[in-house]
Formats: C-alpha cells, structure tokens, sequence
C-alpha cells in the first residue's frame, strides 16, 4: 500500500495519494491545488491514475481536479448533488482572493453506496449532506484496507476537511448520526470527507 495524505492549497486541505505499488494504480482523494506536485508525487511513485474523487464541491478540494484529469486522463467522480457549488467557483475564488479555477462537470456522479476506488482497495460511497448537499464519505472495509489513516483537521482554518468516520463510529448508520465537528472555534454539520479501515468492523 502507498498511503500518503498532504495539505494543498491556502486552506490547507487534505489531499491523498491512496496506491497499490504491484498493480502500478492509484487514486486521488481532493486535489485542490498544487496540481503539478501532486502528479510529480504521482510519477515519482510510478502510479497510474484511475480516479479522482471529490468528497465536495468547495474549491479547496475541486479546485485542481480539472486541470489533473488533464495531465492523466483519469476520470473525475463527484456527487451530482454539488453541481450548483462548481457555478460559484468565482465567488469562492474571490472570497479567497486567488484566481478563479477552471472546472467542468464530474465525469461520474459519487452516488451513495456507489464503490469506488482501485481493485485492491476500494471504498463505499456515504452520501452525508449537510456541509454542502453532495458530502459524502468514503469508507475503505477491512479486509481490502487493513491501517487506518488517523483523522487530520485543516488548520489554521475554521473548515474541517476530516473526518466524518473514525475507528469508532466508521459504520454508515453511525457516520450519518455525527451531527458536527468542531474546528478553530465554528461548528460545521457532518458530511465531510473521511477515509478509514475499520480493523473493528470486519
């Protein structure tokens, strides 16, 4: 496995590179910047894109997906539910003060309970809405995924990137329960991005 998880962008969110070194695949979890390291990441590993997943539609996690399905020709996956969020990239954009990101419509709806990801580890989809109506998260069961990747909050911003799920609360009824997480002082609804094995749940 070829796990790594860094922050990109003015907000610092979450991106992963999730991989399988023998098959020579991987996706990627959130590029909102940074695109160039992240794809130099990618050939450094010697890793083949096969999807870019976007847990939902705010610009720190959409904002560079376009422009890495560009470089790949990976296929873009999102929750159709965000679609209204990619026509107010402008004014995310200037809310931030950066330039305004060119995005297009996702290639394939992240619809609930929807599997994603590469063969030797794949996920289900949770449709949580509440940060913005097309959250989801992403659940990677044991055995495919057997470590789990510890939950991160963006800081110094107020916007939780992670997670929804935890090694305690990883089952999909329980994700949904979580009615919010606390970072920097404000309060945000449940329905974030969150990508756990669940060494419990097996």
């Amino acid at each position: 496995m070829i796990l790594e998880t860094f922050p990109v962008g003015p907000l610092q969110c979450n991106c992963t590179i999730l991989g399988d070194e023998a098959a020579g695949e991987a996706i990627v979890i959130d590029p909102g910047e940074e695109i160039g390291r992240i794809h130099r990441r990618l050939q450094a590993l010697g890793l083949r894109l096969k999807q870019i997943l976007i847990t939902h539609g705010h610009i720190d996690h959409v904002g560079g997906a376009l422009r890495l399905r560009q470089l790949t020709g990976a296929p873009v996956l999102m929750n159709e539910a965000d679609l209204e969020q990619l026509d107010l990239m402008d004014k995310q954009a200037a809310w931030l003060g950066v330039a305004t990101p060119e995005t297009a419509p996702p290639d394939e709806s992240l619809t609930d309970g929807r599997t994603v990801g590469i063969e030797s580890y794949q996920a289900k989809v949770l449709h949580t809405p509440g940060h913005t109506q097309g959250s989801v998260c992403l659940h990677f069961a044991p055995p495919t995924c057997p470590a789990a990747i510890p939950p991160r909050f963006s800081t110094p911003s107020t916007h939780v990137c992670w997670p929804c799920l935890t090694p305690q609360t990883s089952s999909p009824a329980t994700a949904r329960q979580q009615p919010s997480l606390t970072s920097g002082g404000a309060t945000r609804t449940c329905g974030l991005a969150a990508v756990y094995s669940d060494p419990q749940s097996a």
